[in-house]
């Protein structure tokens, strides 16, 4: 009989490194931790550097506007809010009128 042709030298036929077929540790349950977000801060936990948590008791027909204005956008409130609170200060900051901003932590340096 001839011989076969079949080898196992095919990348498709090989298992691997030695390295790669001892066992890993087992993958934990859950959602991933992500080191980096979590703060000292428990207003900023698990959010970027960018962000923190506030309560803000407002008008309730604010409050309305200011979720129409999200959903006519389709963008979520706190994006809503940013950009309502950015144009306000860009406008505020650009007329010389307007006081300047006093710095609220000025006295409170540690």
């Amino acid at each position: 009989m001839a011989k076969s042709k079949l080898t196992f030298d095919n990348p498709i036929f090989t298992t691997g490194d030695a390295a790669e077929s001892e066992p890993t540790e087992k993958k934990r349950r859950g959602r991933p931790r992500r080191e980096e977000l979590i703060r000292d801060i428990s207003a900023q936990e698990g959010l970027t550097e960018d962000y923190t948590r506030f309560t803000v008791i407002c008008n309730t027909t604010n409050l309305k506007d200011l979720r129409d204005y999200a959903y006519t956008k389709r963008i979520p409130i706190k994006q809503a809010f940013d950009e309502i609170i950015e144009k306000f200060f860009q406008e505020y900051r650009s007329n010389p009128k307007n006081e300047k901003l006093l710095d609220h932590t000025r006295g409170n340096k540690k």
